[in-house]
């Protein structure tokens, strides 16, 4: 049985976590990231497996080994690449709001919503659309914050959903494991010769 901490989830939520670390560093250069993640992925994977292969002196430890390095390396680490890549891609691009997101532009954004405040909501005051506007007018400084807090969200929840997945492989990996194990052993079963009955019995049949 594979230690908790050594499951195939537990590895990849400890490797994103490494990996989230250095991302801001490279900002859109996918390629400088990739070549970077593999590294890292290299040196988080030979840690682990090493930990693990003291952890279970008594068992075979490659299958399990190679598995993980199979899964991250295949699905995990190319997943979380296109995941963080768009990211930062959004990041950069302050989320939809370009320059507005930056200082520079929210103090703009601030004026244009007083201004549409001062001038403007008042002579709109009289009639229904006065009130979404105003609503929009309020939010419309702050809408770089809140597009960025919605953007780390869905990230998050992203990077949630393959670790998710990586449990998932993990818990199918060892039920194929489990039904394998049983099926060889049930093949050796019926394939080993029945004990032949002593002489008397046979004589007496």
């Amino acid at each position: 049985m594979v230690p908790g901490d050594y499951r195939l989830d537990t590895v990849a939520a400890r490797l994103i976590e490494r990996l989230e670390a250095v991302r801001p560093t490279f900002g859109t250069d996918a390629d400088a990231a990739y070549a970077a993640f593999r590294e890292h992925t290299e040196s988080h994977l030979n840690a682990a497996i090493a930990e693990f292969r003291e952890m279970v002196p008594d068992e075979d430890p490659e299958e399990h080994a190679a598995f993980l390095r199979r899964e991250i390396n295949d699905i995990a680490l190319p997943r979380f690449h296109r995941l963080a890549t768009a990211y930062s891609e959004a990041q950069a691009n302050n989320f939809g709001f370009g320059l507005l997101g930056e200082p520079a532009g929210r103090i703009g954004l601030f004026a244009i919503a007083l201004f549409a405040l001062v001038v403007i909501m008042p002579r709109l005051i009289e009639f229904p659309i006065a009130w979404p506007l105003l609503l929009v007018d309020l939010v419309l400084p702050f809408s770089p914050t809140i597009a960025a807090a919605i953007g780390r969200r869905r990230y998050a929840a992203r990077l949630q959903e393959l670790v998710a997945d990586m449990g998932r492989i993990q818990d199918s990996e060892r039920t194929y494991a489990s039904a394998s194990m049983l099926r060889k052993s049930r093949e050796i079963s019926t394939e080993q010769p029945r004990p032949r009955p002593p002489e008397r019995q046979r004589e007496g049949q």
